[in-house]
């Protein structure tokens, strides 16, 4: 029962065969309780298509938020639950390095960028208008969310959503202490993202800046040598050159 206390009430409710049959395993997916590719097949779409209701509306705002691509990424990643937490590891019986680094409780996706004591204290910063605090918010995908309808400061200076890029230094902090032992600071944290953003804000204009219109003309360049004659050789040549109209 050490091995899986979580199942403890279930198993206990299980009742031995009277015939003393010998137990074997059943796939619950298929009417013959024989396991085939094709119902391994359906069981897997059946479970990708019933994904909750708010996760369905996070993944399409996820995709749509104008933020760097490398961003949108991870934040699926975050909703999906595909990074390397904790409670991921846990899931798979990897029982060790479970914890929060700061300050020991189980690391979830919701305890390491929301309820963390290190975390809110960047939270606690006013960044937005409205009284908006990530911290406060039960889910990831209700933060997130809700950070897309709140209109920061300001002072700041910045143009674009912060949430995403403050979500990425937690994360990128949280690793630097667990691999390299170093300890950013919350207000360094706040620091990097704000700077991050506003410099990925900056390259993507510099990109879409439209070009300037050129002007495409030609010259035609008499080479005859002077002479007393009349009238010219007919000696020349074309140039042909572009320009822009601001120069």
């Amino acid at each position: 029962m050490s091995i899986l206390p979580q199942h403890f009430p279930e198993i206990l409710r299980i009742k031995p065969s009277v015939t003393r049959v010998t137990d074997s395993y059943m796939w619950l997916a298929s009417k013959s309780g024989t396991y085939s590719a094709k119902s391994g097949y359906y069981a897997a779409t059946t479970m990708e298509t019933e994904a909750p209701i708010e996760n369905q509306r996070t993944f399409k705002t996820i995709w749509n938020r104008k933020t760097s691509p490398k961003l949108q990424l991870f934040l699926w990643k975050v909703v999906q639950g595909a990074l390397v937490l904790g409670e991921n590891l846990a899931k798979r019986g990897l029982m060790a390095n479970v914890a929060c680094r700061y300050c020991g409780e189980i690391e979830t996706s919701e305890h390491i960028f929301l309820h963390c004591y290190h975390t809110r204290q960047i939270w606690s910063n006013t960044i937005w208008t409205s009284n908006f605090n990530p911290a406060n918010c039960d889910s990831f995908s209700e933060a997130f969310l809700a950070s897309g309808s709140s209109i920061m400061l300001p002072p700041w200076g910045l143009v674009g959503d912060i949430f995403p890029w403050i979500v990425w230094g937690i994360w990128t902090a949280r690793n630097l202490y667990i691999f390299e032992n170093r300890v950013l600071t919350p207000v360094e944290i706040l620091t990097k993202a704000i700077r991050s953003e506003k410099e990925w804000h900056q390259a993507r204009a510099s990109i879409t800046q439209p070009r300037p219109s050129l002007t495409h003309s030609r010259l035609w360049l008499d080479l005859h040598l002077p002479t007393e004659r009349p009238t010219a050789p007919g000696y020349g040549d074309i140039l042909e050159y572009i320009f822009s109209p601001s120069s």
